[in-house]
């Protein structure tokens, strides 16, 4: 027997009720993802970006040339890489760069010219010209 399309019987609104609640709580739920998903691309944008950072392998400091690793020991580079490093996450603007009359403040001692050269020849920084000065970019 078929029933007209009025025809419910009195289990069917009580289950039709419950879908509509099911559904209704589904609909809620994905509009507060979606709001979590707007705020954490908030939370994105005002986040800072990753400040550059030198690091250096050991196994790279071995492979330069002796006359180039008689320049100074591993321990003392790398403490000249924590000086460089620590001076470049105290820059406001977050650049990956530093100039060239910037380095006293670093304080790395009469050794300063030979850590430069050997970070270059690691390729761990690259020498250029910015704004006419020059400049030590982090790789």
């Amino acid at each position: 027997m078929l029933a007209s399309k009025g025809d419910l019987s009195p289990q069917e609104p009580e289950k039709v009720q419950e879908f509509k609640q099911q559904h209704q709580h589904d609909a809620d739920t994905e509009g507060s993802n979606f709001l979590s998903d707007e705020q954490d691309k908030e939370n994105i944008k005002s986040a800072e970006a990753p400040r550059p950072i030198l690091k250096i392998l050991k196994s790279e400091f071995e492979c330069l040339p002796a006359y180039m690793k008689g320049l100074t020991s591993w321990e003392d580079l790398l403490v000249a890489v924590g000086k460089i490093n620590s001076s470049l996450s105290k820059k406001t603007n977050g650049c990956s760069y530093f100039h060239q009359d910037e380095i006293p403040s670093f304080e790395l001692g009469p050794k300063t010219r030979s850590y430069l050269l050997l970070l270059v020849r690691m390729n761990r920084l690259v020498v250029e010209t910015i704004d006419g000065l020059l400049s030590y970019r982090v790789l």
